[in-house]
């Protein structure tokens, strides 16, 4: 009728359970304020508490009490930015673009799969924002980055001999843009 279990209606807490073991968790991690419930708990079980405690019991009363450390995720470091490679100053930083086909952007990004990486190069017009190229491949580096000007949608005349192409790792002169289709 309430909405309770009967159960509940019975149930009366053990007031001597609870009281040892709060002022031995506070101990605890005063002690070792990076602990979580698992370490707190094997701490509880050593001496000098000696207690016979749950897990979840400690983890329930560590929450009650405000005590819960805040879960750090791993992440994993795709970027390795301290190389030895010469880094290219950026041409276009203080450049008005005004016109298509004269500042393309380029870069290379990864889409994780199960259990592998799939590369994919994308060069885009600046101006009109357009993909000019683009390709996908497995392996990363200087052959997928080529791919993605010959693999552009559509059949475009040659670029101009004054477009600048940038990217984060790498600057292509023109003279390498005009022998592919674009």
């Amino acid at each position: 009728m309430v909405g309770l279990a009967r159960s509940s209606y019975y149930f009366a807490l053990d007031p001597k359970a609870e009281p040892p073991l709060r002022p031995a968790i506070e101990a605890v991690v005063r002690e070792f304020p990076t602990y979580g419930s698992r370490r707190v708990t094997a701490q509880l079980r050593r001496a000098p508490y000696g207690l016979l405690v749950n897990r979840k019991r400690v983890q329930r009363v560590l929450r009650e009490m405000g005590l819960t450390q805040k879960i750090r995720t791993k992440r994993r470091r795709t970027t390795k930015s301290e190389h030895p490679f010469p880094r290219y100053p950026n041409l276009v930083q203080e450049l008005e673009v005004v016109r298509p086909d004269q500042v393309w952007s380029a870069d290379i990004t990864y889409v994780r799969l199960l259990k592998e990486f799939v590369y994919l190069a994308v060069i885009m017009d600046v101006f009109t924002r357009g993909i000019r190229g683009l390709a996908a491949g497995t392996k990363s580096g200087s052959r997928v980055n080529p791919d993605g000007l010959e693999a552009s949608p559509g059949a475009r005349p040659a670029p101009d001999p004054s477009l600048k192409v940038g990217a984060k790792r790498r600057l292509w002169p023109p003279h390498e843009l005009s022998n592919s289709r674009i």
